[in-house]
């Protein structure tokens, strides 16, 4: 299975004191032990370090760099993930929903039996699961 994972997880995943720690921890164990690829974008992983160095310092940000970043595969915004995350955001046209939002959508949407991870109820609206449940 082929997981997309939004900051709201990456987020849970590191700050033991999210309420949803445990839930994304034992989801991505079982995702480790299936050999589920992990998949995000770049705006998720530039939000997930700026959440993480702002709210709890760069140590916090360098733990995610050397502990998660590398069992992630990056899809890195280009030209066409940015244009179709655009039109995702421009139709979904909500302050709350974000391009970091959209650009996970997109990603999703390409390819095909992709679900997601996240906490964020926006993504639960695009007809794709969203996990943990």
């Amino acid at each position: 299975m082929t997981v997309c994972v939004d900051t709201s997880a990456f987020y849970a995943f590191m700050v033991q004191r999210d309420s949803n720690h445990v839930k994304i921890r034992r989801f991505f164990v079982d995702a480790f032990e299936r050999h589920d690829e992990l998949i995000s974008t770049s705006l998720v992983l530039g939000e997930t370090l700026g959440l993480l160095q702002h709210r709890h310092g760069v140590d916090a940000a360098r733990r995610f760099i050397e502990n998660i970043y590398p069992a992630v595969s990056w899809r890195w915004v280009d030209e066409n993930l940015l244009s179709n995350a655009w039109q995702i955001l421009e139709e979904r046209n909500r302050r709350g929903f974000t391009i970091v939002d959209a650009s996970v959508v997109a990603a999703v949407r390409e390819r095909p039996g992709c679900v997601c991870a996240a906490f964020d109820p926006d993504l639960g609206r695009f007809g794709f699961e969203v996990l943990p449940s």
